[in-house]
């Protein structure tokens, strides 16, 4: 596919590729080279693309995508539907640098008709091997390897290991997984001695709820540990965690729950969950240097469309943009929230960052930068708030000072109160209300 960004004077054209997601009727992806920059879901999606962050330069990508909204969708699905045809031919038949020279989009069928009689020259060589007993040495390879297929388990949830893990790193860098592999996938722990390795032996089941497999590319399937050899269950009850910990899902909203198996290596840790109507949420996160706690943020699996965004990323560290975020600060600012609050919390409530907040902390006192502390019974009597009693009113005094906060989240104590000292400028009057 080739897209025009520049003017009629100025023409810039850019090669982009579209392809069909194998075993998908509606997803496509674009690639621009090798890295994937969008995606399209013909299901849920009105424009043609969504650029995924962190891949290309907001200024190439606005342009990438305005070129190819103004594109057919029709033009787009059979571009990506051959392309799709193109690259199966590819992986069935031949080297790829010889078949892609004789292949285009052009003359894609009238290539596979020379290659059917290619085929059918290879069976005939196939059964001067088999007489010449070639046939029982393929049979013997194939033996030799049994481990286990995505057919052998149910895979309940999967991650693809080129998304995005933090600003530095994809997720196959960040658990160092070599490139054989296509996804991290999880399944019941009890299928795990479903599971056989090479020889056909039988893997041990876990002792939590989820177990962690790792997908080649090929669809066979095999435990995790097997490429992080200090992976373990983390947990030391030996049954499924019970300590709540902090979550950020893929649209920032923020949770404090226990997850049902939860992995570990070094510092860095996986969560497995259910969420609801069965599916299952994958976490990645860090472990404070100095306590066992984590913060956690979600994967984009199978069953969610959108990736999370470099802010979201940014609260389990490593945010190349400024330096590297401490989960220890993160959970500081998160704790500065009572319990019942934890749900009205977005990813700016636990950014280490304290000048960013979602919603008003409801406080006891007000306090200033010089170290006062006032009580809203004493802002009562400064603002001349009284009961029917006598005595100030208090929660009167906090209602109106959350009025003005919420006019401008960024503005310190002493700037509201000052504010309201000149709305009611006379402390003298009781019971005064606007």
């Amino acid at each position: 596919m080739v897209i025009n960004l520049g003017d009629e004077k100025d023409k810039k054209d850019i090669v982009l590729t579209v392809i069909k997601k194998p075993g998908r009727d509606d997803l496509y992806e674009y690639y621009l080279g090798d890295t994937r920059i969008g995606v399209l879901d013909t299901d849920v999606m009105e424009d043609n693309i969504l650029i995924l962050s962190n891949t290309i330069d907001n200024e190439l990508s606005s342009q990438i995508k305005d070129a190819i909204d103004r594109l057919p969708r029709e033009e787009i699905e059979q571009e990506g539907e051959l392309a799709a045809q193109i690259d199966a031919y590819l992986k069935e038949f031949g080297e790829e640098d010889e078949v892609a020279e004789a292949i285009t989009l052009v003359d894609l069928d009238e290539n596979i008709e020379d290659n059917d009689k290619d085929e059918e020259n290879d069976k005939e060589e196939e059964k001067e091997q088999e007489e010449e007993g070639y046939e029982e040495d393929k049979e013997d390879e194939k033996k030799e390897d049994k481990t286990s297929t995505i057919k052998d388990v149910n895979v309940k949830q999967s991650v693809e290991l080129d998304e995005r893990a933090n600003d530095m790193h994809d997720v196959r860098k960040w658990l160092g997984l070599p490139q054989e592999l296509d996804r991290i996938g999880v399944i019941e722990s009890y299928q795990m001695s479903d599971l056989k390795d090479e020889k056909g032996k039988n893997y041990d089941n876990a002792t939590t709820r989820y177990s962690l497999v790792a997908i080649r590319k090929d669809g066979k399937v095999e435990p995790l540990s097997k490429y992080i050899p200090d992976l373990e269950q983390r947990d030391s009850a030996g049954n499924d965690p019970t300590t709540e910990s902090y979550q950020v899902d893929a649209e920032g909203k923020v949770e404090k729950d226990a997850v049902l198996s939860e992995y570990q290596f070094g510092s860095k840790i996986i969560q497995i969950d259910n969420r609801e109507m069965g599916r299952i949420e994958i976490n990645i996160g860090e472990e404070a240097r100095d306590s066992t706690e984590v913060m956690g943020v979600q994967l984009r699996g199978e069953n969610t469309l959108f990736a999370t965004d470099t802010e979201t990323r940014s609260v389990i560290g490593e945010y190349e943009a400024n330096g590297e975020d401490t989960v220890e600060d993160n959970l500081r600012e998160a704790k500065e929230h009572p319990d019942p609050e934890y749900d009205k919390m977005d990813v700016r409530d636990i950014d280490g960052d304290p000048t960013t907040k979602s919603h008003i902390h409801l406080e006891d006192k007000v306090y200033f930068e010089d170290g006062t502390e006032l009580t809203f019974d004493e802002l009562a009597k400064r603002w001349g708030f009284y009961k029917d009693d006598g005595k100030p009113d208090g929660e009167y005094a906090r209602e109106k000072y959350l009025e003005k906060q919420m006019e401008d989240l960024e503005k310190e104590p002493q700037e509201i109160v000052e504010e309201l000292d000149e709305d009611f400028e006379d402390p003298r009057i009781q019971n005064q209300r606007e």
